[in-house]
């Protein structure tokens, strides 16, 4: 049998993490998905204005 000299892992491959920290699933209520949302992208714009 031929061995494939494709695939396996690459270094630096994957989904990049968006906060730099472990990540928590947590349910919230529909009617609120926006709001968090929105809460969230405000913190990560203004620790991105921290650093610069």
């Amino acid at each position: 049998m031929k061995k494939l000299s494709q695939g396996g892992a690459r270094e630096g491959a994957g989904h990049k993490l968006l906060y730099g920290e472990e990540t928590k699933c947590m349910r919230v209520p529909v009617s609120r998905v926006a709001a968090v949302r929105a809460f969230l992208y405000s913190l990560l714009d203004e620790e991105r204005k921290a650093k610069r």
